[in-house]
C-alpha cells in the first residue's frame, strides 16, 4: 500500500519540502518517515533516486552541519537508498543445491592438513544476510524496540542498531557461540510491553537468541519462518566462520 501510495500520489514530494522549513521541529519525524520508505521495496527507492532524495538530504546535512545526529540519521536514510533490498521468499532456501556451497579446501592445496571438503556460505544466504531486515529487540533496559539487523559485507560482524537511526552497535562473528531459537536463553522476552508485532502466533514460535561471549541479542520476527530463515542462515555464517579459522592456521609443518 505504500509503494501505491508514493507512486501514485505526491506524498514524496511534500515529506521532503518539510526538509527544508527553518526551524523545523518535526525534523525527527521526517526523516523517521523517509527512512522506512528507503527500507520499504525496491520500486520505493529507485522512486526516491528519481526525485532527488538523496541531494535534499545532502542538503540538510548542511543546514545541520552542527547537528550530528541529523547528519547520521541522513548518512543512514542515504545508505538505505542505495542498498538494493533482497526479497528473502526469491532466495529459495529450502532448494538450495550441492552446487551453492564450495569447496574451500582448494584453497592452501598441500599445505592444508585436513584435505576433507570445507564449506563456504552459498551466495543466497550471504545475500540475505549482508542486506538484513528490521525486525525488533527485546531489552530489559529499553523494552521492544525496532531494529535493523544485518551482516557487514566481510561477514566479520553482526550489525544492529538500537532503535531505527539509532547508532550502530556490532560483535563480531568469532564471538557468535550459539543461536537458538524460542525464548529460555533470556530474561529479556519475559518483559511484556508495547512495540511487538501485533500477531495471533506465540512469541515462542517466532523469537531467537543470538548468544556471544559477553552479550545475548533477544530477537523477534514477525512470523516463524523468517525466524527459521535467519537462524538458517546465522548457523551457516558461524561454520563458514569456523571453515575459514581452520584454513588460516592449519598447516603441514615443515
Amino acid at each position: 500500500a505504500a509503494e501505491v501510495g508514493i507512486h501514485e500520489t505526491h506524498v514524496l514530494k511534500d515529506v521532503v519540502k518539510k526538509l527544508k522549513l527553518p526551524e523545523n521541529t518535526l525534523l525527527d519525524n521526517v526523516l523517521t518517515v523517509l527512512y522506512h520508505a528507503a527500507t520499504s521495496t525496491n520500486k520505493v527507492k529507485d522512486r526516491m533516486k528519481a526525485q532527488s532524495v538523496i541531494q535534499d538530504l545532502k542538503e540538510t546535512k548542511l543546514r545541520n552541519e552542527e547537528n550530528e545526529p541529523v547528519i547520521q540519521f541522513c548518512d543512514k536514510i542515504i545508505e538505505a537508498i542505495l542498498t538494493p533490498k533482497v526479497d528473502p521468499n526469491d532466495l529459495n532456501f529450502e532448494q538450495s543445491k550441492r552446487d551453492d556451497y564450495l569447496d574451500a579446501s582448494h584453497v592452501w592445496k598441500e599445505k592444508k592438513m585436513n584435505t576433507e571438503k570445507g564449506y563456504v556460505i552459498s551466495n543466497k544466504l550471504k545475500n540475505f544476510l549482508i542486506a538484513g531486515m528490521e525486525i525488533k529487540m527485546h531489552s530489559k533496559k529499553h523494552g521492544i524496540m525496532d531494529t535493523y539487523l544485518h551482516v557487514s559485507k566481510n561477514l566479520k560482524n553482526i550489525v544492529w542498531t538500537k532503535g531505527i537511526g539509532g547508532k550502530a552497535k556490532s560483535m563480531g562473528t568469532w564471538r557468535m557461540r550459539r543461536v537458538k531459537a524460542g525464548t529460555k536463553l533470556s530474561e529479556d522476552f519475559k518483559l511484556k510491553g508495547k512495540g511487538g508485532y501485533k500477531t495471533k502466533i506465540p512469541l515462542e514460535e517466532r523469537a531467537f537468541c543470538i548468544c556471544g561471549e559477553d552479550i545475548t541479542l533477544s530477537l523477534e520476527c514477525a512470523t516463524e519462518s523468517m525466524r527459521n530463515r535467519w537462524i538458517k542462515a546465522l548457523e551457516a555464517l558461524k561454520l563458514h566462520h569456523r571453515e575459514h579459522k581452520k584454513l588460516a592456521t592449519d598447516f603441514v609443518r615443515e
